[in-house]
C-alpha cells in the first residue's frame, strides 16, 4: 500500500511567498521541495540544517528600481551623500 504524506500548511505573507518562489526557481528547485528538504533535515539533525543562496542576481524590488531608472523615472544620485539628501536623510 502506498504511503500518504501528510500536508503541512503554513501561513506566509503573499509577497514573501512570491519572493521565495522566485528564489527557488532561480536555484532550480521547486519551493515545496526545498521546504520538504528543510523539514526532513531539521528532523534528522535537530537543528536548522543548511543555507542555500540564490545566484547573485537582483531581486524583484531591485529589478523594478533599475527598470524605473532606465525608463527615465526616479532620482539619479552621483554619490551616497546625494542619495541621502534626496531621501531626506540627515547624516
Amino acid at each position: 500500500m502506498p504511503s500518504i504524506n501528510p500536508v503541512i500548511q503554513v501561513r506566509v505573507d503573499p509577497e514573501i511567498k512570491a519572493a521565495a518562489s522566485e528564489v527557488a526557481a532561480g536555484i532550480g528547485i521547486p519551493l515545496s521541495t526545498l521546504i520538504n528538504a528543510f523539514v526532513t533535515r531539521l528532523a534528522w539533525e535537530g537543528k536548522v540544517p543548511f543555507e542555500l543562496i540564490a545566484p547573485d542576481v537582483p531581486n524583484r524590488r531591485v529589478r523594478d528600481a533599475i527598470d524605473e531608472l532606465e525608463a527615465g523615472k526616479g532620482t539619479r544620485c552621483a554619490s551616497i551623500e546625494d542619495m541621502y539628501k534626496a531621501a531626506g536623510i540627515e547624516r
